[in-house]
């Protein structure tokens, strides 16, 4: 919990309070540890209201709650809200595909899956080359906490390191990029 105050060097960084509090890393039940998780995510929007990065992951871990609690219509605007800030978002999009595909809605789904495809082979070149943009949204210190630590779902990460390896996220960005594929095959053989 202390890690989480420092990351930024603030007192009470309420962002890295709700990645913690959605981790359910905490002494809580899962019912007040999401409930938690909420609360400091409205203080964060407050606290982080100019900058663009943040509120994207603010919104996006607002989704991650709504979907957790099968909320997906409330999830679905949390991560289309995540995309206005930051529309290269890879998991957002990602994340509006399943929504789609959780909702039936299959036009949409194939639609933003393919928007993903776009944006995760945008990302290969740069993980590939080890030279991440400057407005990559894995710079921003709290996602990069927030994936190094596998503290929230992500496309980037599934083990727990404490930096970011571009062979962990070359290799997951590649075996996402063929899920992906494989779905949208799927579709045009029914």
């Amino acid at each position: 919990l202390l890690l989480s105050l420092l990351l930024c060097g603030c007192e009470s960084d309420s962002l890295a309070m709700a990645g913690r509090f959605y981790h359910g890393n905490t002494i809580m039940t899962k019912d007040k540890s999401l409930k938690a998780a909420r609360s400091q995510l409205i203080r964060a929007q407050k606290q982080y209201a100019g900058d663009a990065s943040k509120m994207a992951l603010i919104y996006y871990v607002s989704g991650l709650l709504n979907e957790k609690e099968c909320n997906y219509e409330d999830a679905l605007k949390d991560y289309e809200k995540a995309l206005t800030f930051y529309s290269s978002f890879l998991d957002a999009n990602l994340h509006v595909a399943l929504i789609y595909g959780y909702m039936g809605k299959q036009a949409q789904r194939i639609k933003a899956y393919n928007k993903t495809l776009d944006i995760l082979n945008k990302e290969l070149v740069h993980v590939e080359s080890e030279n991440l943009p400057p407005d990559s949204i894995l710079l921003d210190p709290h996602m990069k906490y927030f994936v190094t630590q596998n503290m929230i779902e992500n496309s980037y990460n599934n083990q727990w390191c404490n930096k970011l390896e571009f062979k962990v996220v070359k290799n997951n960005l590649l075996e996402l990029r063929e899920k992906i594929k494989k779905e949208l095959d799927s579709v045009d053989t029914q």
